[in-house]
């Protein structure tokens, strides 16, 4: 799982799961034949004309409109990653706009079949695809963020064990050195020891270029 998520395979792809409770009957389920056959047919047409295509790849291109809509999603993505804690899987929220791009490009497809590279991609095609990605997203964000969460206890938990166990204090790089598959970034590894003071569970003082973090004092026993 580590080894597709850093490859960007986990990233790319979109997932769908959806649940519903509406009971259906036999006839219901039945996809109408007419509705097969144009699917079939379609499928056909688009592997004839572009999966045995062997020139040069056909270039699709959107209307300005359809670009600015897309323009304006990744601007989203990109305002939502610096301002969240979204920051800290960024490769995740990197592809949104990327994905939005390859389900308007689907969409384009089977809106003209085989006839597609020779029609500009509009900007209906564009927002229908940003609603579909941002459907995606926000499920996504949300798994993403209880991953965030359990991965944050796992680093808090190290950090303040480390702390304890460390009678000279910890600097942020000295908690970054000693497990970078936790803490990849100085920066990470400052956001947790920062956390922790916040918590009032360990305390810090001022060091060179910095600050150390030490365990809190062990109050003294009471007298019987």
């Amino acid at each position: 799982m580590v080894a597709l998520r850093l490859r960007g395979f986990m990233c790319r792809v979109v997932p769908v799961r959806v649940e519903h409770s509406v009971i259906m009957s036999d006839d219901d389920r039945a996809v109408p034949r007419e509705v097969l056959a144009a699917y079939s047919d379609l499928m056909k047409s688009l592997l004839k004309t572009y999966n045995r295509h062997e020139g040069e790849p056909y270039l699709i291109s959107p209307t300005p409109s359809a670009a600015a809509v897309m323009r304006k999603f990744a601007g989203g993505v990109r305002q939502l990653t610096a301002t969240t804690e979204l920051g800290h899987v960024a490769s995740f929220p990197a592809r949104w706009a990327e994905n939005a791009w390859r389900i308007a490009l689907v969409l384009h497809a089977a809106t003209h079949g085989d006839s597609a590279h020779t029609q500009l991609v509009s900007e209906q095609t564009a927002e229908s695809a940003v609603r579909i990605m941002t459907w995606f997203a926000a499920h996504q964000r949300e798994l993403l963020m209880v991953n965030l969460k359990s991965k944050d206890n796992e680093k808090f938990a190290f950090a303040l064990d480390f702390v304890n166990q460390s009678p000279g204090g910890v600097r942020p790089r000295d908690l970054h050195r000693k497990k970078q598959t936790l803490y990849r970034t100085i920066a990470e590894a400052a956001r947790i020891l920062n956390a922790l003071e916040e918590e009032r569970r360990v305390t810090s003082q001022k060091a060179h270029k910095g600050y150390i973090c030490h365990r809190l004092p062990v109050p003294p026993r009471a007298e019987k």
